[in-house]
């Protein structure tokens, strides 16, 4: 039986297998529908992000939790 290889790294143009959550994503952000993406860390939510609001009709605005941790440690 065949291995499925995944490189880690940055996020990609073309999430593997995740047409489903990205249409889901773009449905619901046309739809104005204020969403959350949460799961474990390196599952590809930033990639499935991207290429949903590349496909979004509506204003859309992306932010990135990424200094979460650093800024409740300073304050």
């Amino acid at each position: 039986m065949g291995t499925i290889k995944f490189i880690f790294g940055k996020p990609v143009d073309e999430p593997f297998d995740r047409e489903n959550e990205i249409r889901q994503l773009v449905e619901m952000a046309n739809r104005r529908q204020p969403t959350a993406i949460i799961g474990v860390r390196r599952i590809g939510k930033t990639s499935v992000i991207l290429k949903g609001l590349k496909m979004v009709e509506t204003p859309k605005v992306y932010l990135s939790a990424v200094l979460c941790g650093l800024l409740q440690f300073i304050s």
